[in-house]
């Protein structure tokens, strides 16, 4: 079976719609992105995503796993947001964004939203 870090990589590609671009959005090489992929698909055992040079199409596991692993997820995020907020802390997805970040280099990206986390995260350490 597979576990919630794979649901969500999956969807990544789902979201992204390529493994180029998924391997930009996640900090990833593309090499590294299929790589994943083809290990997820050889423990799943089955082929989740036909692929060509130019394209990627679901298979129909692919795309029953990510309709119903979109659901764990949010079930699973659900379930965390809660009891978070039974602890009384903050809850939710932080999204950064700022002016120029369409035209930016991907490394001048990562970088400035590694200093949002970072800066969040010393202030928000839970």
């Amino acid at each position: 079976m597979t576990d919630s870090a794979d649901l969500r990589f999956l969807l990544a590609i789902q979201d992204n719609g390529s493994l180029v671009a998924t391997a930009r959005a996640l900090g990833l090489t593309p090499s590294a992105v299929s790589q994943r992929l083809q290990q997820l698909e050889k423990k799943l055992g089955t082929r989740l995503v036909d692929r060509t040079a130019r394209s990627l199409r679901f298979t129909q596991e692919g795309t029953l796993l990510c309709e119903r692993g979109a659901e764990l997820i949010r079930q699973l995020d659900a379930l965390s947001d809660d009891l978070h907020t039974r602890r009384g802390g903050l809850v939710g997805t932080l999204k950064v964004t700022w002016r120029g970040a369409a035209t930016a280099e991907p490394a001048a990206t990562r970088a400035r939203a590694a200093t949002a986390k970072n800066l969040f995260m010393s202030l928000f350490p839970q």
